[in-house]
This record gives structure tokens, sequence and C-alpha cells, in this order.
């Protein structure tokens, strides 16, 4: 005869009225109470469809040892500082004022097992963007980037001959130094020239992100 288990207070329950037994406990997936970091995270928020003007963007967080962080968020061409404390599961919420353009929510998750990274969402008003920053963990003496090096890009025109896109390929170069930091120079089809700086995740993940 089975029972249909009943979960509550982090365990699962079975048993008649006058017999309820517990035969699990739910874990919490960190593998272990999480311990905050002092540490810094660059990543990228946008929605399932891609990229879009005023609805993706870059986001920096710093985080420290207390399980409180601080960052700010770019989109739409402008910067919204926010700042919040992580709870004992490593997740948080935290809000940053756009004026105008009402509100922008950040549901933010540590990956608790080991630091490495920050999912979440980010919201503004009628659009939900995923987010997912990287920890910056390279250090030239004790965890070199084994991607260190000079790279040079090419971003290829659209060919589509609509007279609106630049038809052009764009160009680049790119610097990684041994700490993980990441410089970029290019210039557009459009003869527009961009610049970032930022860090290269362990994964070799570039989180590209430019204010036009």
């Amino acid at each position: 005869k089975f029972v249909v288990p009943t979960v509550a207070n982090g365990k699962v329950y079975a048993g008649s009225q006058k017999a309820l037994t517990v035969f699990g406990l739910l874990g919490s997936g960190a593998g272990g109470p999480w311990t905050p970091i002092a540490a810094n995270y660059i990543g990228l928020f946008m929605e399932g469809g891609g990229a879009a003007f005023g609805r993706s963007g870059s986001v920096n967080i710093k985080t420290s040892k207390r399980g409180t962080y601080s960052g700010k968020a770019a989109l739409g061409g402008k910067s919204f500082p926010f700042h919040g404390t992580f709870d004992a599961n490593g997740a948080s919420t935290a809000t940053a004022s756009m004026k105008a353009n009402g509100t922008l929510t950040l549901n933010l998750q540590v990956n608790t097992n080991d630091n490495s990274a920050i999912t979440g969402l980010v919201g503004g008003d009628g659009w939900v963007a995923d987010l997912a920053a990287n920890r910056d963990l390279f250090n030239k003496r004790s965890n070199p980037a084994p991607f260190a090096g000079k790279y040079n890009l090419t971003f290829p025109g659209p060919g589509d001959a609509d007279p609106s896109h630049p038809q052009n390929d764009g160009t680049g170069t790119l610097t990684i130094t041994p700490a993980g930091q990441l410089k970029f120079k290019g210039t557009l089809g459009d003869v527009t020239r961009v610049s970032e700086s930022t860090t290269i995740s362990q994964d070799g993940d570039w989180p590209f992100y430019i204010l036009l």
C-alpha cells in the first residue's frame, strides 16, 4: 500500500493519522553550510530571445565575507546601483531606481558550492531577463589565466544589402593578461570606435557589453 508523502519544514513525512513517520530529509543542494566570501562578479543579462535595447545589459557585483553586496547594472546607456544582503542560502532580492523608467528588480542566487557564479533574474516594466555573472578568479602568480595573450577579431557585416545596416566588417584587438584582465579596442562596420575593459571567466567567457 502506498501513501502520498507530505513535505514540511525541510522533511518528508508519510503515514496514517495515528502514525506519522519521517523517512527522509530534503537537501539544500549546497553541499553544506554556505560561507560568504569577498569577491567580484561580472556578467550579462538578457531575455531568452536575445539582446534588446533597454532589456539587456551588464552587471558588476562585489560581495563581502559578511554576506553583503553592492553592484551596478548597465542598460539603455545608463548605470543603476544596487545593494543588499544574501540570506543563509545565498539568495537575495535587490531593487534599483530607474527614475522615470520605473524600478529594476534583481533576484540573485550565489552558487553556494564554490562561490564561482551568481545567477538569477533581472526585471523591469513588462520584461524579465536571465542573469549570469562569473567570479573573477585569476591571479597572475597563483592562478594565471590560460587564455593570456593577444587576439585579432573580425565582426562580419550582415551582408543583407539593407542600407540602414552597416555592411562593412568590424575589426578589433583583444589583450588578456595573466591576471584575467581583458582589454578590447575596435572599430565597428560604421566606423564607430569602441573599447571595453573587463575580466574573463574561468571557462573563457567574455561578458562583452559596450554602450554606444
